[in-house]
């Protein structure tokens, strides 16, 4: 979602929040996992969408902060369990930061039944630390080790690394959805939330990332 502020000028929320809204509506995905959204935008994208349920806390606890919030469509799931965990050496404390990380960094994980065929997933949803690459390959291991091994797992979020660098290794287990989605959504995210990136002679490519910034433009990231 990228979170509201007033100097992202014309790329702010107000300004950009029927377009997520829009894609939404276009897909009505089973599930989503969103990133940096603050409580006022994910109030918007409840009230907009009473046929999915949310679930998650924000970074600090509580309301407190950026969320990686769960959506699912209520028609089709039930949340059968679900939780958050920080990604620091404190795990169960709310806030909590460790390995050179300036802000926190968290997980909210659900444990889903699809109504119609009864079968079970594990979504997990996250956000990776932008800056301190001690801090992803961290977060991912302490992700890894908290996988279910006996159920398919969807893993969402923005992980702030190429896919093939040391961070996200642990999603070449075959459990993991993650990286054959991310190509999928990148492109749907330039093609219709940064219309700009069409304009550019060599456009990313799913695994370059991409920028907060609503341009289509990548930043480089590390591993």
């Amino acid at each position: 979602l990228r979170r509201q502020k007033e100097s992202d000028g014309p790329n702010q929320w107000d300004e950009r929040r029927e377009a997520a809204a829009e894609i939404i509506r276009r897909h009505a995905p089973d599930l989503i996992g969103t990133q940096e959204g603050l409580a006022e935008q994910i109030g918007y994208l409840g009230e907009h969408f009473p046929e999915y349920g949310f679930l998650g806390e924000a970074r600090f606890g509580g309301r407190r902060d950026e969320y990686n919030a769960i959506l699912y469509r209520k028609d089709r799931l039930v949340a059968e369990a679900t939780g958050n965990f920080w990604l620091s050496d404190t795990p169960e404390v709310p806030g909590s930061r460790s390995w050179g990380n300036l802000v926190p960094r968290m997980a909210t994980w659900a444990r889903f039944r699809e109504k119609d065929s009864g079968v079970r997933l594990f979504h997990l949803n996250t956000h990776l630390d932008h800056l301190v690459p001690q801090a992803r390959r961290k977060g991912a291991q302490l992700i890894e080790s908290r996988l279910p091994k006996d159920l398919p797992v969807v893993m969402t979020g923005d992980l702030n690394a190429i896919q093939q660098g040391g961070t996200v290794e642990f999603t070449h287990d075959p459990r993991v959805a993650a990286e054959g989605a991310a190509g999928l959504w990148l492109g749907v995210a330039l093609g219709e939330l940064a219309p700009a990136a069409s304009d550019l002679q060599d456009p990313p490519r799913p695994t370059s990332g991409m920028s907060h910034r609503v341009t289509g433009a990548p930043p480089a990231r590390s591993t």
